[in-house]
């Protein structure tokens, strides 16, 4: 399955947004990547989300993550920092907890007090290093993704679905796998 990724250099210096990762002196610099490598589509209520953050002098990261229905985020039903919230988990190396290793795979999932509804939701994040300058880098591209209401496409199980058009009006795209179903 290709996954997609959506890359933000994040940062600013004297006003200018910077697009490369190496500057000299003090200026901390965070790419956080949001790269898709589960379905946009979730039955479940509390997903759970796939990321990368790279500090440019490979620090430890700690992150925040918004999760909202509008793609303004002016009011996010999820706001979260791996300081101080559960739900943020480095699967390749469990031992790796907040701040995480620079570079690795993070992933987030929603808990179950903050349980989404069936709908469209969209979803940032952003970096700091918190032993550099302990400031948010900007925030990375944003993804999305749908949870829906009817948990009966978590049911079937081993069917080959070769395309996929829609399912209760959604729009389904890269579908890679949803308990044992894979396109």
């Amino acid at each position: 399955m290709n996954a997609a990724v959506y890359t933000n250099a994040l940062g600013e210096l004297l006003g200018t947004a910077i697009n490369a990762l190496s500057l000299s002196g003090t200026c901390d610099v965070y790419r956080v990547e949001i790269e898709v490598t589960s379905s946009p589509l979730f039955a479940d209520t509390t997903p759970t989300l796939d990321f990368t953050g790279v500090d440019a002098e490979s620090n430890p990261i700690e992150y925040q993550i918004q999760i909202d229905d509008v793609d303004t985020f002016a009011s996010p039903a999820i706001d979260d920092v791996s300081e101080t919230d559960s739900g943020f988990a480095n699967p390749d190396n469990g031992g790796d907890t907040h701040p995480f290793n620079s570079g690795e795979n993070i992933q987030y999932t929603v808990q179950g007090g903050d349980a989404l509804v069936a709908d469209t939701y969209y979803w940032r994040v952003r970096g700091k290093d918190p032993a550099g300058s302990n400031t948010y880098g900007g925030w990375s591209s944003t993804g999305s993704f749908v949870v829906v209401a009817d948990s009966s496409i978590a049911e079937v199980s081993d069917v080959a679905l070769a395309s996929i058009g829609q399912i209760s009006g959604v729009a389904i795209a890269n579908v890679g796998k949803i308990s044992g179903v894979e396109n």
